[in-house]
């Protein structure tokens, strides 16, 4: 990603080298089977932490768009953002296939928190995979 900032000069990127969640833990990475889905982590902790967190340190400003696919952890990434969803109504992209449950409990769940919100759902395969649902607010 660093890379890619320096080589397009995107200005309005910043990397925050963090995995989101609904707590601020220092972690051991995830492993299935001696397989760590998703990413390569150099290390042997990952620190997560809350957008609800950043937001209250400084650390980011507004939020107007979020887009999680985050294999699996889109639920408790949500309930981490309660506070920044709540006060600036930012577009949503949010994977939905990763858990077969999160096909219902994050689309009820998100209209439970935003009910002003409009929600749609986008699938790019063939497969199960690749669900994702939008949301803004109307």
């Amino acid at each position: 990603m660093n890379k890619n900032i320096l080589q397009y000069n995107y200005r309005n990127v910043k990397v925050m080298p963090y995995g989101l969640s609904n707590v601020n833990i220092v972690a051991p990475p995830i492993s299935i089977n001696g397989f760590n889905p998703g990413f390569r982590v150099g290390g042997n902790e990952v620190p997560t932490r809350t957008l609800d967190s950043m937001f209250i340190s400084g650390e980011i400003k507004t939020v107007n768009y979020i887009k999680m696919d985050i294999e699996g952890s889109e639920l408790n990434a949500i309930n981490g953002a309660l506070g920044v969803i709540n006060r600036f109504k930012p577009k949503l992209a949010i994977s939905l296939y990763h858990n077969p449950n999160d096909f219902f409990e994050i689309p009820l769940f998100l209209k439970q928190i935003c009910p002003d919100y409009k929600f749609h759902l986008g699938h790019y395969t063939i497969h199960y995979d690749e669900t994702v649902l939008y949301g803004r607010p109307a």
